[in-house]
């Protein structure tokens, strides 16, 4: 309601400009309302609106009428996600009887729900069309037509035709019969198959003043004279912006401008714009296994282990022990139960090959029922990604560690007291993993496997051998995409020898384990102590379901069971099922809160139960980070 009036300056004798300006009150939404809507969800319609309404009438919610025409936009994308391909939207604001509030409107024609008739491709040169045709095959004729499918079907081409060299443009045509109301042909123009593929001339880097070059190419794979890859172009932008060591906002750009010597080669130029990389995080956790943890971290993103001060000009400008792409880390987790503290220092791209080094040297405190560990050490992990699979990762650890035992009951058998004391191992690992999921935090297709074998050396001389493998199946989701159920099935088997000292064998229960008993509440006992075993076999089914339409909160059933034994064999199989919520907060980090009720179906004699357990993190350094200056290393 503002209004500006010119008073003063539109007159030949005046000297001066003055504005009259009447502010008014600063207008709120006070409610969004859908008209029209019956072949949708308001609440999935919500989801897609940049405009919210104020919460409890205090909070968000302030009115820009130009939001609407986003709002308008984004409800035809999804309603032509949907196969209404005639929806018309028309945005309202409706006065309310207070003038600092407003109610929104949208008005919504639907049309018809369209299916596909059938589909063609142009304008296909350099490949067989019938094989262009087999990249579009996510809509087949009698679906429902669906923009999400159509865009995939673009941008399959587009990736085909661009790992070859080939920078073409896919566009899309709709025909509608009007002899058949409802059915659509569509049609897909390849533009630009010129059929010579492209080839990388020169690759140039502007804005790094601190980070090293090197740090930057081994984001690209892209190299001189090799043919250029189109899809790895946005590929390698993307892992630049992951790095977290370039500003969000103005994130890495990588473009490809023509080569005035020869026409096929294509220049790569690369630009960055630098940040700071150093944060002082706070943090914590609440759960069933550890009680409450604190979480003290200081962090480097962009360190260089050899980049030694030469003045204190360094220190100033920020190029002391920077710009090298390594993670140098120190973090404390002091608990209630447990402490942990540890230095790492991690080298993605050893001497800018696909092997990369992390060193990490630890302490770490726990007091059991049976008794307390203390354990400090240094572990060293080599990593190699496999250029040709990316879903594939070996790797090779080794750690050296000193154990010291104590606090034993006086009623605990030989097995435990005779491992009382220090004890000091060197562990060699070799292991792979495999793995295909979609998301790293709440993933709703894909796998993982995980296997490794260890020998273990020293006062102790043991292997240990473990596979550990997740599967997740969306079973079912809203016509939209949202709204997935997802189906998880995991397993884990690990397996050591008898002379395995009690610290170094396995045990069970608690959260992400076996729900329904305490934290190592499972497992082989002798005078009512856990002794742990020397046979591990853990398994899990769990499905997920979403409460609400902005997929934050979600109902969990799970049926865990497994055993833990003292020799590979099975004497006593344990069994819960359960219910619990996983509530996502973006405030408090990207892991969501878990709440689980677990009760026991078959249990062995001396296991602990547990019918609820929990997790709850929390994580808070952004407000600490900005306060930082971009020269602390």
């Amino acid at each position: 309601f503002a209004t500006v009036e010119l008073v003063e300056g539109k007159k030949p004798g005046d000297t001066r400009v003055v504005y009259q300006i009447v502010e008014g009150p600063k207008v709120k939404v006070a409610g969004i309302d859908f008209y029209g809507v019956d072949k949708a969800s308001t609440s999935r319609l919500r989801q897609q609106l940049v405009t919210k309404k104020q919460f409890a009438g205090i909070m968000g919610g302030q009115f820009n009428p130009a939001s609407m025409e986003v709002d308008r936009q984004k409800l035809i994308e999804y309603y032509e996600a949907l196969g209404y391909l005639d929806v018309q939207v028309t945005p309202e604001v409706v006065q309310t009887a207070d003038v600092s509030h407003v109610r929104v409107a949208y008005h919504i024609a639907e049309g018809n729900q369209y299916r596909v008739a059938g589909k063609q491709i142009n304008g296909v040169k350099s490949y067989p069309e019938d094989k262009i045709e087999a990249l579009a095959d996510e809509m087949k004729p009698g679906d429902r037509y669906d923009r999400r499918l159509t865009e995939a079907n673009k941008a399959r081409i587009k990736y085909f035709y661009g790992n070859r060299g080939n920078n073409v443009a896919v566009e899309e045509r709709r025909y509608a019969d009007p002899n058949q109301p409802g059915v659509v042909q569509v049609h897909y123009d390849v533009l630009n198959d010129g059929g010579v593929p492209d080839r990388v001339g020169r690759v140039t880097i502007e804005g790094n003043t601190v980070t090293r070059d090197s740090v930057i190419l081994n984001q690209l794979e892209l190299r001189p004279g090799q043919v250029l890859q189109y899809p790895e172009v946005e590929e390698a932008r993307m892992r630049l912006a992951r790095l977290g060591i370039f500003d969000p906002e103005d994130p890495p750009t990588v473009e490809v401008v023509q080569n005035e010597f020869d026409s096929p080669l294509k220049d790569i130029r690369v630009k960055v714009r630098e940040t700071r990389t150093g944060s002082f995080m706070l943090g914590g956790s609440f759960n069933t296994n550890q009680g409450v943890t604190g979480n003290v971290t200081l962090n480097e993103r962009n360190f260089d282990i050899l980049r030694f001060p030469t003045s204190l000009e360094d220190f100033r400008q920020g190029r002391a022990f920077r710009g090298g792409g390594q993670e140098f880390r120190l973090e404390a987790a002091p608990g209630t139960q447990f402490q942990r503290y540890s230095a790492t220092w991690r080298q993605p791209y050893l001497f800018d090959t696909p092997f990369g080094l992390t060193e990490s040297l630890y302490y770490f405190n726990r007091a059991y029922v049976e008794y307390t560990e203390d354990r400090v050490g240094l572990r060293s992990t080599l990593d190699y990604r496999f250029a040709d699979s990316p879903i594939w990762r070996a790797n090779f650890a080794s750690r050296v560690e000193g154990v010291n035992v104590s606090n034993i009951p006086q009623w605990a058998t030989s097995a435990i007291t005779e491992d009382q004391g220090n004890s000091f191992l060197v562990g060699l690992r070799g292991g792979i993993n495999r793995d295909t999921r979609d998301s790293f935090l709440l993933p709703t297709t894909g796998s993982v496997l995980d296997i490794g074998v260890e020998q273990v050396l020293g006062d102790y001389t043991f292997p240990i051998g473990t596979v550990e493998g997740s599967a997740y199946y969306t079973m079912y989701q809203r016509k939209d995409g949202s709204g997935k159920h997802v189906l998880a099935a995991r397993s884990q088997l690990s397996v050591t020898t008898s002379n395995a000292p009690v610290f170094e064998r396995f045990y069970a229960g608690g959260f992400r384990s076996l729900r329904g008993f305490t934290f190592r509440g499972v497992g082989p006992y002798e005078n009512f102590l856990n002794v742990g075993g020397t046979f591990s076999f853990l398994n899990t089914f769990e499905y997920q379901i979403p409460i609400l339409a902005n997929d934050k909160l979600y109902a969990v059933t799970f049926l865990d069971h497994g055993t833990v034994e003292q020799g590979v064999n099975i004497t006593s199989y344990r069994a819960s099922v359960g219910a619990g919520l996983r509530i996502v907060v973006p405030a408090l980090g990207p892991l969501p809160i878990a709440l689980d009720f677990a009760f026991p179906l078959a249990k062995g004699p001396y296991d602990s139960k547990q019918i609820f357990s929990f997790y709850v993190g929390w994580f808070g350094g952004q407000a600490v980070k900005n306060m930082l200056t971009r020269n602390w290393p």
